[in-house]
């Protein structure tokens, strides 16, 4: 469903940050490099007590400018939110302790931010700090944990996520064979925000390695969504909204970009939060009008408007 026709909606999903942090330095991320705070467990305590006033909300996902898996007390703030399902992302480097994670069998999804098949490409991309040995050690742990757990129906999907970037659009076939062999159940490639040239200037070479893609995908029967008519944004039939490590509320991951921050959990009510003035803006759609994801894809409709 395309997002301007769930603006009015209170999310059901929120992604939360828990630490600023990471060791990468990814070639399309526009993280300050001096960002290094993390959230304490006490501040979690009172963010939980601002989240559980949500209504509807079923659904966190830990994703944030940082890695969360750096947050020293990440296992125990997902120990504390067991009646929430659980989606982590994570760049994979930072080894996982498979059943310290999901002690309460509530987290059911892991996005892993993956963007070439090699560990040369990937440093080149994202910086000699990248472990690519640690990513295949977690990824096949993750397939032995769910081989052990399968008959309890407790497994843990795994999405691969690409950022697309001039290092790595010939390998977006490679990664679908990489998907197969580590038992992804999805691959999402992701056009780089703010790169409107860069999309134009790579057309025929994204549709046409994307088209390769979806073959091998189709082969595995890994799920692939349409790199030009795909919205990250939306989660659960929603908007999906944003908490930073300060508690200050995004209604989504544009405004988080263009720092157009509602209000902060810590002081007010969501809810107040989303009837408020300042959020009228994204509830009237103008946020999806000017959001860089949807102009990118449509510069491959030809002109073609995708919303009324």
């Amino acid at each position: 469903m395309h997002p301007l026709k769930l603006t009015e909606k209170m999310p059901k999903a929120v992604s939360l940050e828990v630490t600023t942090s990471c060791p990468l330095n990814c070639s399309y991320c526009y993280r300050k490099k001096d960002a290094n705070s993390t959230m304490t467990f006490e501040k979690f305590l009172e963010l939980k007590e601002r989240l559980v006033k949500i209504p509807e909300l079923s659904r966190i996902t830990f994703c944030g400018i940082g890695e969360a898996l750096l947050c020293k007390d990440f296992y125990e703030i997902i120990h504390n939110l067991k009646e929430y399902r659980i989606s982590v992302v994570t760049s994979g480097m930072i080894l996982i302790d498979y059943e310290k994670l999901n002690k309460f069998k509530n987290v059911d999804l892991l996005i892993f931010s993956i963007d070439a098949t090699t560990e040369s490409l990937m440093k080149k991309i994202c910086g000699e700090a990248y472990n690519f040995k640690n990513l295949i050690k977690n990824l096949e742990e993750l397939k032995s944990y769910n081989k052990k757990m399968r008959f309890e129906g407790v497994c843990i999907n795994s999405v691969m996520n690409c950022t697309i970037n001039e290092h790595n659009i010939e390998e977006m076939p490679k990664l679908i064979d990489m998907a197969a062999e580590h038992k992804f159940v999805s691959v999402h490639y992701s056009l780089p925000w703010g790169r409107e040239q860069f999309v134009r200037d790579n057309m025929e070479k994204l549709k046409q390695n994307f088209a390769l893609a979806r073959l091998k995908a189709k082969k595995y029967h890994i799920f692939v969504e349409d790199l030009f008519d795909s919205y990250c944004c939306v989660m659960l039939d929603r908007i999906l909204s944003y908490i930073n490590i300060k508690g200050e509320v995004f209604p989504c991951g544009y405004a988080l970009y263009k720092n157009y921050k509602i209000g902060n959990i810590f002081s007010e009510n969501v809810e107040d939060m989303w009837n408020s003035k300042e959020n009228q803006d994204f509830k009237l759609g103008n946020f999806c009008r000017e959001c860089s994801l949807i102009k990118m894809n449509e510069i491959s409709r030809e002109g073609e408007v995708m919303y009324e």
